[in-house]
Formats: structure tokens, C-alpha cells, sequence
């Protein structure tokens, strides 16, 4: 029986070596990833900037007008109750 023949390892070339670009494909995957990630997070503030902006006393008074509305029902259906009652303030 023969023994297989060895053959030294030759030092890969590294820009042909597999590992070498898949190391350089992942950093630059990361890389473009925190760059969206940042700006993604920039336009949130800034579209939540605009809006606030543009809507805020809008979206507070909506908001006033319902609580109004709320506290008055509460109040009307308070004193309906009292009445069947015949209860007095």
C-alpha cells in the first residue's frame, strides 16, 4: 500500500480566498446596516418632529373635546341616576 503523496499547503492568495472575502461581504453588510438603521431612526424623529408641528394643538383639542364630552356624560348620567333615586345634591 502507498501512502497518499503530500503536497505542502500553498498560502492562499487573499483576494481569491473564500474566508477572506466572506469576512469583507459580512463587515460591509454591518457596515450599510447601522448606516440605515441611523438614518431610519433620524427620519422617525424628524416625521414625529413635522407632526407634532403640524398636528399638535389639532390633536390636543380633539383630545380636550373628549374628555369634555366625557365629563359631561359622566355628569348628565349622574344626575339621571340621582333623579331616579330621588336623590339631592
Amino acid at each position: 500500500m502507498l501512502a497518499p503523496p503530500v503536497f505542502p499547503l500553498q498560502p492562499r492568495d487573499p483576494k481569491r480566498d473564500p474566508q477572506v472575502s466572506e469576512a469583507k461581504n459580512l463587515m460591509r453588510r454591518k457596515r450599510v446596516q447601522l448606516e440605515h438603521a441611523r438614518e431610519y431612526d433620524e427620519a422617525v424623529v424628524s416625521l414625529k418632529t413635522k407632526v407634532k408641528e403640524l398636528e399638535g394643538q389639532d390633536m390636543r383639542e380633539t383630545i380636550q373635546d373628549k374628555v369634555r364630552g366625557g365629563e359631561e356624560r359622566r355628569g348628565a348620567a349622574g344626575r339621571r341616576r340621582r333623579e331616579r333615586l330621588g336623590e339631592e345634591r
